[in-house]
């Protein structure tokens, strides 16, 4: 811990004030210092890809294959009412395992 000087006894409330803030500042400073950052996880940005076709394309295969996978559940996929879409990260960690 740092030493302060005392406040001397012929001062206004201006530095008074001053002289509080100073050292406020100065311990906030020190307790800071003394705290480690969360590690934060990396976020991954998930694009979206739309449809049979979309989905076909991106994995560079036919889309009776695509949409075979898709009915035997080996690729994850979400429906928007009739719509269907995946999430490449999940689609490229699906084919992996």
């Amino acid at each position: 811990m740092t030493q302060t000087a005392p406040v001397p006894q012929n001062a206004n409330f201006d530095s008074i004030l001053n002289y509080l803030v100073e050292l406020i500042s100065e311990k906030v400073a020190e307790k800071l210092a003394l705290i480690k950052p969360p590690e934060t996880e990396q976020r991954v940005e998930k694009k979206r890809v739309e449809g049979v076709r979309g989905i076909a394309k991106y994995l560079h295969i036919s889309t009776g294959t695509a949409q075979r996978m898709i009915n035997e559940k080996r690729i994850p996929v979400y429906y928007t009412g009739c719509k269907l879409f995946g999430y490449d990260s999940e689609i490229e960690e699906a084919l992996k395992n």
